[in-house]
């Protein structure tokens, strides 16, 4: 049998909307990752009024859409000199870039102050060395927001990860770990705390139910404000 589909246009295109029917749900859920649509439902909901949820949320299926579209697709191709500007928290940081035979050092990377000095005698260790410092500075300063947040919202402080994507901000598994990209650490705090409260909220609906939403309204009443802005500043972050 062939899956159950709705569509949904987006721009100038159909998009499907796969649903998913489960005999133990009892209410009306979306989910969007990357691309992909999916909305879970209990066995005997009719399809118009599928069709009809669907259409109600076109707008904040469109955000969605919008959000895991505006990640970089890669790295741009701006060379790994002194004077290349990194962000760092929305603010702009300067990349001195030293080789080792000229200050008789070690491979390091360090900030100072509004610019970052970088000891690498290539591009390639350049950047790695940049990746390194940003993931490291990523762990340490979204452990304390996930800890602030936890003692907020009266949760147990879950494990965080940091990982590599070009695709998504965060995520939260059914083990309840939480993974961020730590490129977010270049957006400011606003939209690193909207996509920590994001994450925490799915500890207590792991899907995107309007009870997921009142969730994220009570801890972040502007929470689509940040979302909007993240939308539209989020290809800024990029190496």
């Amino acid at each position: 049998m062939a899956p159950e589909q709705l569509f949904m246009p987006w721009k100038g295109v159909q998009m499907t909307c796969e649903i998913r029917r489960s005999a133990r749900r009892q209410t009306v859920a979306l989910q969007v990752r990357n691309d992909e649509i999916v909305l879970r439902a209990p066995v005997s909901t009719p399809l118009e009024r599928l069709q009809t949820f669907l259409d109600a949320k076109r707008s904040w299926v469109t955000h969605k859409l919008e959000l895991s579209t505006s990640l970089p697709p890669g790295s741009r191709d701006i060379p790994w000199t002194s004077g290349r500007s990194l962000y760092y928290m929305g603010r702009q940081l300067r990349l001195i870039r030293l080789t080792q035979s000229a200050v008789g050092k070690k491979m390091s990377v360090q900030q100072v102050g509004r610019t970052l000095e970088v000891y690498a005698d290539s591009d390639q260790a350049c950047r790695e060395l940049v990746v390194r410092w940003y993931r490291a500075r990523a762990l340490e300063l979204l452990r304390v927001r996930v800890r602030w947040f936890c003692h907020r919202m009266a949760l147990a402080e879950p494990v965080v990860q940091i990982r590599e994507s070009q695709k998504r901000w965060g995520s939260c598994d059914a083990n309840k770990i939480l993974r961020f990209n730590w490129r977010i650490v270049m957006a400011p705090l606003t939209l690193m705390d909207y996509v920590v409260a994001h994450e925490l909220c799915h500890l207590k609906a792991m899907n995107h139910s309007l009870e997921f939403w009142r969730h994220l309204e009570l801890i972040l009443p502007d929470y689509q404000k940040r979302c909007f802005q993240l939308e539209k500043q989020g290809s800024e972050y990029n190496l």
